[in-house]
């Protein structure tokens, strides 16, 4: 078993940090997951080890093979150990603790429990501030310090134009998938919320399309001095949960509602119904998505007016605070005229 200290009620491993040669490291048999060196993942990881060099030390024991011979073996920490390796470097940073085998296994489950991914919107918030401190970097020299590559970095600041929270967090937590985040955050802010439920439910090959070819129309009425065409609404298909789906199956109720709703006579208009319902695209659904596209609709007005607003109140004080320089400029001219005609000889 593992030495530990007790304070109170919390239980301290005692370890101890080292440099330690990679030579002298090995995997651990009984690992809780295998590496991908193909992933997307493991790359980022690598190419930022190889940028900036690990930054958390990885978690080892000592142990001594069957020939007597002694080594480490790794607790956690196997990916950045692998990228290490594969990038031939000959040290690690390490702490060194004393686990027994069921020790170890519990110390990958909690590192795993523990461990919480910084989201995309998180990322940028992050970058920004990074770069309100260092605010001449390029996206080049940004890129090299994080590990990561242009395009990376390129697409996380695109996110910068989300301005509305709950579009982040929608963003966060994978309602909305990255590559209709980022076509979501080539619109104008303004226009953003009535592709809110396309951003959610449509697959890239269709949603990121449908973005660029409004942010095209937008630009093109731009540039003839128009206002770009309202988007009207249009019901969105996609599929309900497979619960949902399930439930339906087991239970008659939605069945017999949509027979009721759609007063189908035949066995096809009866399928027709049920796949409408499964599509999102029946009757009460369609009214859902309609009340949600007119309230973001609503939001727009409201948000284009505020913009709108805040653009004359600003006009208007910039106009006031020229006009009282002026007024000053003429009251210290005439001050000084009047200085100039008290001293002039009679």
């Amino acid at each position: 078993m593992s030495k530990a200290k007790e304070t109170g009620k919390q239980v301290v491993m005692e370890s101890k940090v080292a440099k330690l040669k990679i030579s002298e490291i090995v995997p651990n048999p009984v690992s809780l997951r295998d590496v991908k060196t193909e992933g997307e993942s493991y790359i980022a990881l690598r190419d930022s080890i190889q940028a900036i060099g690990v930054i958390d030390a990885i978690s080892v024991r000592r142990k001594v093979a069957e020939d007597g011979t002694k080594h480490y073996e790794i607790i956690n920490g196997l990916h950045r150990y692998t990228a290490c390796k594969e990038l031939g470097l000959e040290t690690i940073d390490c702490v060194i603790r004393e686990f027994d085998d069921s020790e170890v296994l519990a110390a990958q489950i909690i590192a795993n429990v523990q461990k919480i991914e910084t989201c995309p919107f998180e990322y940028t918030q992050g970058i920004l501030k990074l770069l309100a401190l260092n605010p001449f970097t390029t996206e080049l020299t940004l890129a090299k310090q994080l590990g990561k590559s242009v395009k990376w970095i390129k697409d996380r600041l695109s996110l910068k134009n989300i301005e509305s929270e709950e579009i982040g967090a929608l963003i966060d937590n994978g309602k909305i998938c990255l590559s209709n985040a980022y076509a979501l955050a080539g619109l104008p802010i303004e226009e953003q919320a009535n592709y809110l439920e396309a951003a959610m439910t449509e697959e890239p090959s269709v949603f990121v399309p449908k973005a660029v070819q409004r942010k095209k129309e937008i630009r093109e009425a731009q540039r003839q001095g128009k206002e770009a065409k309202e988007v009207t609404f249009q019901p969105i298909a996609h599929m309900r949960k497979m619960a949902e789906i399930k439930e339906a199956h087991v239970n008659n109720d939605i069945a017999k509602l949509m027979i009721k709703s759609t007063k189908a006579k035949t066995a096809l208009e009866g399928f027709n119904a049920a796949v409408d319902w499964a599509l999102n695209l029946d009757a009460e659904s369609i009214e859902l998505q309609r009340k949600k596209f007119e309230e973001a609709q609503e939001k727009r007005k409201l948000a284009s007016e505020r913009k709108k607003s805040a653009k004359a109140k600003k006009k208007a004080e910039d106009f006031e605070a020229k006009a009282k320089e002026a007024r000053k400029a003429v009251k210290d001219m005439e001050a000084k005229e009047a200085e100039k005609e008290e001293v002039a000889p009679k």
